[in-house]
């Protein structure tokens, strides 16, 4: 094996336009998926890091008639709503982002916030890594001054000190509690958030008058075996109702065509740039096709240029295997040098796009190449190498023909 490796590295080079020509033109093919699957699996493929994500949903009204066609959020009467009436779900939460100023070392500054209800965490269905999240009571006016920290405004605030638990913070002014601190990654909004404070609510805000206000955003868990399906189903029933329960709103509301959308969180969260992910990986997959068929082709010329050298080595006496042996070789060290090169690229444009605007993508903190980009790489480039022989030539490493064998 060994000297197969050093005759068939010794023919690549002497051989240098060829293998440069296939070797360039399968390692760009190789990273423009590379990185585009990158995109794609971070985005659209991978589950949400929630626990059961596919039980995470999402609630806004739409108002077709008026000119909005996508959900904008929800009202705080509609939350209570729900709480009483829907059965689907098994915990219900409004959040809403906001800046909030915290003092740091004495000089104020601006940092993301999001206020929840206390349920908000239940949905998550992730527990603090230290501390405890809110209780109920601390979603009454007058009991909100407590907060819960991201894991990075944790260790950047107070040094990752786990007796930050019980400590003052100002925020706005006002001194709040630190009661607890999620674990890294907890990002369920798919926003990097430096902390959470308690949402509450007065009289006024809790009012019919606040119907369609649509200040909040709308989070809930379904049950086990609970649907999305029987979960809009059930809303769409409460909103009927409530046409009925407040007559003066219900002509203009039928007339903007009021409804509410029930998606899965993560179906919310890149319904506007799935299309257009796949439409480009497709496009990527179909480059790698022309590509390798391209590669083939070089193959296969050099191949019968190579007719009498491979006549000449059967003539003095080499077996018809160790020929065979020996071109296996010679393609997989250039398939396996084209896919080292091609993940160095896929690699570099992940860098390159992440610096132009990769970050404004949903889900952009997890676009990685990781094992699993190469593994499907692996098993891209191995299908390729295995077609049946009716179709055309796909790869430069696929087995030799008979007539080479001869």
């Amino acid at each position: 094996m060994l000297n197969d490796l050093r005759v068939s590295l010794r023919l690549l080079w002497k051989d240098r336009a060829f293998t440069a020509t296939a070797a360039l033109t399968l390692a760009i093919c190789i990273g423009a998926n590379a990185a585009l699957f990158s995109v794609v699996r971070g985005v659209l493929l991978k589950p949400l890091a929630l626990p059961d994500p596919d039980r995470v949903v999402m609630a806004g009204n739409a108002y077709p008639g008026a000119g909005v066609h996508e959900p904008i959020g929800s009202a705080v009467p509609d939350y209570f709503d729900r709480l009483r009436d829907i059965t689907a779900f098994d915990a219900q939460a409004l959040f809403r982002q906001d800046n909030r100023s915290v003092d740091q070392g004495g000089v104020a500054a601006r940092v993301e916030s999001i206020t929840v209800t206390p349920s908000f965490f239940k949905v998550a269905g992730v527990p603090p890594q230290i501390g405890r999240t809110f209780t109920d009571q601390e979603g009454e006016v007058g009991h909100e001054s407590v907060v819960v920290l991201s894991d990075g405004f944790w260790r950047s605030q107070f040094g990752g000190d786990r007796s930050a638990i019980g400590r003052e913070l100002r925020i706005d002014g006002r001194p709040h509690t630190v009661v607890g601190v999620m674990p890294p990654g907890f990002r369920p909004t798919d926003e990097d958030k430096a902390m959470w404070t308690p949402m509450t609510f007065t009289a006024k805000q809790r009012s019919d008058e606040q119907r369609h206000s649509n200040n909040a955003v709308f989070i809930a868990r379904l049950k086990p075996g609970a649907t999305v399906q029987q979960a809009q189903a059930q809303i769409d029933t409460l909103n009927a109702a409530n046409l009925d329960r407040f007559p003066q709103l219900k002509e203009v509301l039928i007339n903007t065509g009021f409804h509410t959308m029930v998606a899965r969180l993560q179906d919310r969260m890149v319904e506007d740039i799935r299309p257009i992910l796949y439409l480009m990986w497709g496009g990527a997959l179909f480059v790698l096709l022309i590509g390798c068929v391209n590669v083939a082709n070089l193959v296969l010329v050099r191949s019968r240029v190579r007719l009498k050298e491979l006549a000449t080595r059967l003539a003095l006496g080499a077996g018809t295997s160790r020929v065979a042996r020996q071109l296996a070789v010679e393609h997989v060290l250039l398939t396996v040098g084209s896919a080292a090169m091609g993940i160095a690229i896929g690699f570099a444009a992940l860098r390159g796009m992440d610096a132009i605007s990769l970050q404004d993508l949903p889900r952009a903190h997890e676009i990685r190449l990781d094992a699993v980009v190469v593994a499907y790489l692996r098993l891209s480039v191995t299908d390729r190498c295995n077609t049946p022989r009716s179709r055309p030539p796909r790869l430069a490493s696929c087995s030799v023909s008979s007539r080479q064998r001869r």
